[in-house]
């Protein structure tokens, strides 16, 4: 595959990428797991949850906790 041999990953692990790159801006600017998953596009909180902590290494709400001062 094309894209793999540039970019050392499938298509979708890139778009999974970029969801989770921009749910990282809503967890930042005050929104929570809940609506990180839905706006970025993942049908549940779970597959969300499981593709994060697969791409960051920690669940969205370990990030949160070590990312976002209140």
């Amino acid at each position: 595959n094309l894209f793999r041999k540039f970019s050392g990953m499938s298509i979708n692990e890139y778009v999974n990428y970029l969801r989770v790159k921009s749910a990282n801006q809503i967890l930042l600017h005050g929104g929570n797991v809940t609506t990180a998953a839905f706006e970025c596009g993942f049908r549940s909180v779970r597959t969300f949850n499981d593709v994060y902590k697969k791409i960051m290494n920690v669940t969205p709400s370990e990030y949160l906790k070590t990312n976002v001062k209140k």
